[in-house]
């Protein structure tokens, strides 16, 4: 039987074909009148055509269906891309420069087999476990934007499977590393390296640091960036760093006395702007270790370096957490229990200065 006006068509494509039989339909009409069509898709068989039209009836399928992992993709960032750090959107774009061989492929036909392709291959080139991840990662996060506009109904990246990651003993200071810092701490940034590993805080959290953001007369820092945990969490000041920070402080006030707090950075680069973290690791951190014949280490060490330190001195768990911003805590602790600014100072100065004399 004919089937009615508007409600598409099966028929069969001339010339020998695999998939012969071709499904179209009707997805509105141009200015002059005239009809726009959208093709389902291409089937062997024309029982296998009609159960396609079928479904479509009853799930209309839109234009948006049939977009590409590249169009999707640059969808989805130019949204998604002004709420995040700079940092993080070239995690991202360099995650998404090894999916390039599924740019062209629509997104409702990529399937997790050909994900899983890729997270192989990165593997066996030796890419890091956290690069791998960020590749995971955007493909769901693609998925799940597809599934927001009616591009895919599932997010078959989650079935994804990542490499066993190898556990790496993470790398701290030594006693005698920290000693030495101390000893060149006047040496340009050094005293940075030490605020740092005192403060537990990442890169880019100290180096995001204002002047309004340090109060002095109570010895506090205010800060954070990652994690509902860690975001403006209170951190007291240590004695072993506090002339650091107080010398800083004080330079960038004179410097600018006329700036808001907010835009004057605590450690400011050479122009006096906020550091970026990519320079600051490059022409800072990594030198300053070679310098003092410091095995060399990642920024990351200083924060593992402050939780060990706490550790070895039977810190309070709640104050260790409030001062390094985790939050893999028992719920009950993180919903009804507060650390107020005294307790995480008593527990931070358990770190005795005078361990770190010469």
């Amino acid at each position: 039987m004919k089937r009615a006006n508007g409600t598409g068509s099966v028929f069969k494509l001339k010339g020998r074909r695999r998939k012969p039989w071709a499904v179209k339909v009707t997805a509105g009409f141009d200015k002059s009148g005239r009809q726009k069509f959208l093709y389902l898709g291409y089937y062997s068989k024309k029982e296998e055509a009609s159960a396609a039209l079928l479904q479509h009836q009853i799930t209309p399928l839109t234009e948006r269906t049939f977009m590409t992992l590249e169009e999707v993709y640059a969808e989805w960032s130019e949204g998604h891309y002004k709420n995040i750090s700079r940092s993080t959107q070239r995690g991202y774009k360099s995650a998404w420069n090894y999916m390039g061989s599924l740019n062209k492929i629509k997104l409702k036909d990529i399937r997790t087999a050909h994900m899983q392709k890729i997270i192989d291959a990165c593997a066996e080139s030796g890419k890091s476990h956290s690069f791998i991840s960020k590749i995971k990662i955007l493909f769901s996060l693609l998925f799940d934007y597809g599934m927001q506009n009616d591009v895919v109904n599932k997010n078959y990246a989650e079935f994804i499977k990542l490499p066993k990651a190898e556990k790496k003993e993470k790398e701290i200071f030594t006693t005698d590393e920290i000693k030495t810092l101390l000893a060149h701490a006047q040496e340009n940034y050094v005293s940075s390296v030490l605020i740092l590993i005192f403060t537990g805080m990442r890169i880019t959290e100290l180096l995001r640091l204002s002047l309004a953001d340090i109060d002095m007369a109570n010895r506090v820092i205010s800060g954070g960036i990652k994690t509902d945990a860690g975001k403006n969490r209170k951190i007291p000041i240590h004695p072993i760093i506090f002339p650091y920070v107080e010398k800083y402080y004080n330079s960038q006030t004179k410097a600018s006395p006329d700036e808001s707090m907010t835009k004057i950075p605590l450690i400011p680069s050479p122009t006096g702007m906020f550091w970026d973290a990519k320079n600051y690791r490059e022409r800072v951190f990594y030198p300053c270790l070679e310098r003092l014949k410091i095995k060399r280490k990642t920024p990351h060490s200083c924060r593992h370096t402050l939780a060990s330190l706490l550790m070895e001195t039977n810190a309070n768990t709640k104050a260790a957490q409030d001062i390094l911003g985790h939050a893999d805590y028992a719920t009950t602790a993180n919903i009804y229990t507060h650390t107020n600014i005294e307790t995480l100072r008593k527990e931070i100065e358990k770190i005795n200065i005078d361990d770190f004399k010469m």
